[in-house]
C-alpha cells in the first residue's frame, strides 16, 4: 500500500522580496509571512548579500548567483531573476578551543550547537562568541576570535575558537620614573 503524500510545508520556502519602497516591503511581509519565510531587502545589492548569508547559514559556502534583469520600459519597472547554484554543502568538522583551562573548554564544547557532520552555519562562530561575551559566561574575558579552515576535499569546516584573558590593568601608582 502506498503511503499518502504529505502536504508541503510552505513555511520552509524562503522568499526574497526586494523593493526600494519601505511601505511595499512591509505590506509584502505582512501579507505572506504567515505562509512563507520572507526575507526583505531595500536594494538589489542588499538582497544578494542576504541571499548569500542565508545560503552560508545552511552550509552552502560557495554559491554562484547569476542575475538576469528584465526591463519593462512601458511600466518603468525591472524584474530581476536570480539563478542560484548552491554548490556543495559543507559540514561541521572539528572544533578546537585554545586559551582556556579544561573546565572552560568543556563548557564551550557543551554550549557549541553545531555537531560534527551537521551543515556548517558560516555565521555561527562569530554569533557564538558574541553570545559568550553578552551572557557573561566567563569573568574577565579578553579577546575571543574564531578561525575557520575550509577543507574542500572532505567538504568540512574546522573551527578554532581562541580566548585570552583581559589585558593587565593600568596601575597609575606604578609609573615609570621620569629620569
Amino acid at each position: 500500500m502506498e503511503e499518502p503524500a504529505r502536504p508541503l510545508d510552505y513555511k520552509s520556502f524562503n522568499i526574497l522580496y526586494v523593493d526600494d519602497e519601505p511601505g511595499n516591503l512591509e505590506a509584502f511581509q505582512d501579507e505572506f509571512e504567515e505562509y512563507f519565510t520572507i526575507v526583505t531587502a531595500s536594494s538589489g545589492r542588499e538582497g544578494l548579500e542576504r541571499l548569500r548569508a542565508r545560503l552560508g547559514a545552511a552550509g552552502f559556502l560557495k554559491p554562484e548567483l547569476r542575475v538576469e534583469r528584465v526591463l519593462r520600459d512601458a511600466e518603468r519597472e525591472v524584474d530581476v531573476v536570480i539563478d542560484v547554484d548552491t554548490g556543495p554543502r559543507f559540514a561541521m568538522g572539528k572544533l578546537s578551543v585554545a586559551g582556556l583551562n579544561l573546565d572552560g573548554e568543556a563548557q564551550i564544547r557543551r554550549l557549541w550547537a553545531i555537531k560534527p557532520g551537521d551543515p556548517f552555519n558560516a555565521t555561527y562562530p562569530d554569533y557564538f562568541l558574541s553570545r559568550i561575551r553578552e551572557d557573561g559566561v566567563f569573568d574577565n574575558l579578553g579577546a575571543a576570535k574564531a578561525a575557520v579552515a575550509v577543507n574542500e576535499a572532505s567538504r568540512t569546516v574546522d573551527v578554532t575558537l581562541s580566548f585570552s584573558g583581559p589585558p593587565p590593568p593600568k596601575d597609575p601608582a606604578r609609573r615609570r620614573p621620569a629620569w
